[in-house]
């Protein structure tokens, strides 16, 4: 009999404690507070407590719960610049949504199904206070079942045609008549041709063409788009794309290609397309980057799209800044070869000379770090979060194999959380043929990772060489026949 009445004192402790935890999280959301007890952990409390079954009073409270979890991580993730704020208020509203959708099993007090309503349209951050509030006048439900509700007679089941599945659509888009890039940098106000090319495996019997639409948040006015025709028996179909205003490299426009197959009486099939689901467009003008070399400035558009496709939440301060060190450094390297200060440096001068015309530099100015320690050891120069590796070369060094030297800014920058670094290499070797354009010695090496054969986020060195000790340009004019490649 103690043991009876020590269980009993005990489940009544657990359902007591579970309310006062319940009281005070709901009053300290409502109130603008953090709580000292997360959503989540009362909503455990109260599976615990009560075993509610989907679909009743305690389940339903209990999803409440898990909603307003996500819910008050939502502001402040904005106030952090997390990358991806809105997650939160999307999970939210998610879980509310779902506990509203399923049938219920019993009657849901008002404050209840009012609070779920909220969360399940989350837009505004205090509507959070407003959901708790509500949920603070909800009382904790017992379990309810559906024992009370009349009975259905039983209908034997009607089997519904099956719908035939939708024609998948391959999709390809050519820019100009070059595979698109992700984004494609576009400059504003100019025409682009755009081609969608589409391979269908089964058209619909009565479908005469199909259409291609290029659905986005923005208007017409800011992106101008096609809606691409391709007939039967084609597989290609091609209109104009015309950004009509600026749109920044961090606020790139998507578009979502729709396919529909439509008949000769207007009635539309609706597709499954895969291939290039989605498509970004942004604007890019080379005049406003400030580097004054046109084809350095295409070069750096090329590595910026390479590095959306792959980490395509990198901070947009990072972003910024890797943009701001590759432009200085071309401006450094336009001039270095006529400076005879750089000529047999190691690599501390080498790092003196680049910091200097860092600072010089109205993007980056001060803000240029040198020699803090990061990653068990000394970066040589650090904006912010990017860190820029130095080298010096006194032999031979071709831009594909500078790979040998990316190891050591990948580790500095894994250990300050960024995957992007630079690594910037001063090559003084004597030169038997004249330069490229500066373009030629910028590309981006993908260090192997310890332990990580598929990571889930890249490590992306961004490569830039420096090359010096060019003799005069008349010195070419005395090479010997035979010394000179010619072009086919």
């Amino acid at each position: 009999m103690d043991d009876i009445h020590s269980v009993g004192a005990t489940i009544i402790g657990q359902r007591a404690e579970t309310r006062a935890s319940l009281a005070s999280t709901l009053t300290e959301i409502a109130q603008g507070r953090p709580p000292a007890v997360a959503p989540a952990a009362v909503a455990d409390l109260l599976d615990r407590d009560h075993r509610g079954v989907e679909g009743d009073a305690a389940w339903a409270l209990g999803q409440a719960l898990r909603a307003l979890d996500m819910a008050i991580t939502w502001e402040p993730a904005v106030g952090s610049a997390d990358a991806n704020p809105s997650r939160f208020r999307d999970a939210s509203r998610h879980i509310a949504g779902k506990a509203l959708a399923i049938e219920s099993l019993g009657p849901l007090s008002r404050t209840l199904r009012d609070a779920l309503v909220v969360l399940a349209r989350l837009d505004q951050h205090d509507e959070v206070k407003q959901a708790a509030a509500l949920l603070a006048r909800t009382p904790v439900p017992a379990g309810v079942t559906n024992l009370l509700k009349p009975r259905s007679r039983w209908t034997r089941p009607v089997k519904t045609p099956e719908t035939p599945p939708p024609p998948t659509v391959l999709l390809r888009f050519n820019l100009e008549g070059e595979p698109v890039s992700w984004p494609m940098a576009l400059n504003p106000a100019r025409a682009y041709r755009l081609e969608a090319v589409a391979s269908v495996e089964h058209w619909p019997d009565a479908a005469k063409h199909m259409s291609v639409e290029l659905q986005s948040e923005v208007p017409p006015s800011v992106i101008e788009r096609p809606t691409i025709i391709i007939k039967r028996g084609n597989q290609k179909g091609e209109g104009f794309l015309v950004p009509r205003a600026e749109i920044g490299p961090g606020d790139s426009v998507l578009l979502t290609p729709v396919v529909t197959f439509i008949d000769p009486d207007d009635t539309h099939h609706p597709a499954k397309v895969v291939g290039q689901r989605t498509l970004r467009v942004t604007t890019f003008d080379p005049i406003n980057v400030g580097s004054g070399q046109p084809m350095v400035t295409q070069r750096i558009v090329e590595l910026l799209a390479e590095l959306d496709a792959r980490i395509p939440n990198l901070p947009r301060q990072d972003r910024r800044n890797l943009i701001h060190l590759l432009e200085a450094t071309a401006r450094f390297s336009a001039l270095a070869n006529e400076r005879t200060d750089l000529r047999g440096l190691d690599e501390r001068e080498f790092q003196a000379k680049l910091k200097q015309a860092f600072v010089q530099d109205r993007f980056i100015g001060t803000r240029i770090q040198e020699a803090p320690k990061l990653g068990a050891g000394t970066t040589d120069l650090y904006l912010e979060r990017i860190v820029d590796e130095l080298k010096v070369s006194h032999d031979p060094l071709d831009i594909d194999e500078a790979d040998k030297f990316v190891r050591q800014p990948t580790q500095y920058a894994s250990a300050g959380d960024c995957p992007i670094s630079v690594l910037t290499v001063l090559e003084d070797s004597p030169k038997s043929d004249p330069p490229g354009i500066a373009s030629n010695y910028m590309r981006w090496v993908f260090p192997k990772l310890h332990g990580a054969a598929n990571p889930n986020v890249r490590s992306m060195v961004a490569v830039v060489i420096v090359p010096i000790a060019f003799p005069v340009p008349s010195h070419w004019s005395t090479l010997k026949a035979g010394e000179v490649e010619h072009g086919e």
